[in-house]
């Protein structure tokens, strides 16, 4: 059966370019009223995640040994895909190597995270002692299990851009559109709907307009011609296997290395 996701020309890799020159890619953003200010709602007040609590230490251990150019935030997909610190499932260890190279980059990852709690942990030592130049973003799907609506989570997403740019004034932020997902063990399908990925995809382009921040939505990679889940990919309509962790690295690696100054490798003569 169909999902309802929706493969644009532009989904499909045309992409666009912001008038900052950042890179677009998905379905086009409708234009609607930004606050000025977040408001303080669920997704936007920090919130100590305390079931994980120790991955927090064990991150902040890592960075006092190395100093990464790169830090990426995101749940368990991210927690899961490789680097250091190493989780127990390292599931995409090859491909992390294929995006990142020998560069040092810190995984900030933690099962469970909601917009919520990637503010507590900035707010709570995550960059102490290191100057990333790039901080890449790819939470919220987990804020979708626990009913905050689209325009919430974007809230959430902006109060985490806000907070890092603050922090972090020179570095670059690469927000990861919330990649696709399907109905969840308890039956609720989150392929479409007002509480769907691409709904908070949508929303979530507009920071694009910032000079600070380059949105990315990679899902085109990830699903079929029909804009189907494909369960070699995401086997429980969530979480990525190792194929899906390398299609994902090598739709995002032009961006990423774009966002770093590395000049793209010229095509081979013919």
């Amino acid at each position: 059966p169909k999902t309802g996701w929706v493969l644009s020309a532009e989904t499909k890799g045309s992409g666009g370019t912001s008038s900052n020159g950042s890179i677009i890619v998905g379905l086009p953003a409708k234009q609607w009223r930004k606050p000025r200010i977040v408001p303080k709602i669920v997704t936007t007040i920090p919130v100590k995640h305390e079931k994980f609590f120790g991955r927090h230490t064990q991150i902040l251990e890592h960075n006092k040994k190395v100093k990464p150019e790169i830090v990426i935030f995101g749940d368990s997909i991210t927690h899961a895909w490789g680097g250091m610190p190493r989780s127990m499932w390292n599931k995409g260890p090859d491909s992390w190597k294929f995006l990142f190279g020998d560069r040092v980059v810190t995984n900030m990852g933690e099962c469970g995270d909601q917009t919520q709690n990637v503010l507590w942990r900035i707010q709570n030592g995550a960059f102490d002692g290191i100057s990333p130049k790039l901080v890449i973003v790819w939470i919220g799907t987990n804020n979708l299990t626990r009913k905050n609506t689209a325009r919430e989570i974007y809230w959430g997403i902006q109060a985490i851009t806000d907070e890092v740019h603050k922090r972090l004034p020179n570095a670059k932020i690469l927000l990861l559109g919330m990649s696709p997902r399907g109905n969840d063990r308890y039956g609720v399908d989150y392929s479409e709907g007002p509480i769907s990925p691409e709904r908070v995809n949508n929303l979530t382009s507009t920071l694009n307009d910032r000079k600070y921040v380059t949105f990315f939505n990679a899902n085109y990679a990830l699903l079929d011609k029909d804009g189907n889940l494909q369960p070699k990919l995401q086997p429980d309509k969530l979480h990525f296997s190792k194929e899906a962790y390398m299609l994902f690295a090598k739709a995002i690696k032009p961006t990423v290395d774009t966002l770093l100054g590395i000049a793209p490798k010229p095509e081979p003569k013919k």
